[in-house]
């Protein structure tokens, strides 16, 4: 025949009608022995998706049509996986430094609450990304130390005090497990975000005097 016949088929002659010796135990053949896959992917995924062994052919011999043996001559198998590399970068790589400047620690007064007078700082974020597919969601994640008093805070190098991230509504971004969503354009492969940034006090106690920091590392989730 010496073509390529798309599966699945059934009752497929290869137009040979040259007789051969039985040969118990022999290999070789050719019908069967050359081909091609095209895989098409129905939805989108991310990170990698494994490939099974799965039997895609089973090729018999017979000289009457559907008359076959449960045995066949040969089985075309495949398995493998299907990795799309992607990653996202957050404000071209740089680091983003957030200054409250100088704060009197008598206006920590209450556990829970910014100081007295204090006004959030907002921080306007871009992601970058490759190889993102229409529907998969882009978000990140704040990893760093939780305060001992407020998980939900990140801790700072003063016992008194922690540091709350929320989103641009107000609510609570908690470290470790919270999520900042990000508004994502998937044809341009960009994105943007803005959160909301303020020290509070988790003891209730008046801070001791001196500065202090804080550090967290964002990552971008894609899911």
């Amino acid at each position: 025949m010496n073509k390529y016949i798309p599966t699945p088929i059934e009752d497929k002659s290869n137009q040979n009608n040259q007789g051969f010796a039985c040969n118990p135990g022999g290999s070789i053949f050719d019908t069967g022995s050359l081909g091609y896959i095209s895989l098409y992917f129905t939805r989108p995924f991310v990170g990698q998706v494994t490939i099974p062994p799965t039997v895609i052919l089973s090729v018999y011999g017979t000289r009457k049509t559907g008359s076959y043996s449960g045995i066949p001559l040969t089985q075309i198998s495949m398995s493998g996986s299907v990795t799309v590399p992607q990653s996202c970068e957050i404000n071209t790589g740089k680091a983003i430094n957030i200054d409250f400047e100088d704060i009197a620690a008598n206006h920590f007064k209450t556990a829970g609450q910014m100081p007295k007078d204090f006004s959030p700082h907002v921080v306007n974020m871009t992601v970058a990304c490759t190889n993102i597919s229409a529907g998969v969601k882009i978000a990140l994640s704040f990893q760093g130390m939780a305060d001992t008093n407020d998980s939900t805070a990140l801790a700072t190098t003063n016992r008194d005090i922690a540091v709350r991230i929320e989103n641009i509504t107000g609510v609570k971004i908690p470290v470790i497990s919270g999520l900042l969503p990000v508004n994502f354009n998937y044809p341009s492969q960009t994105g943007d975000t803005t959160m909301k940034i303020y020290p509070i006090n988790t003891t209730g106690n008046l801070p001791s005097g001196g500065g202090f920091t804080a550090t967290a590392t964002i990552q971008a989730e894609i899911e």
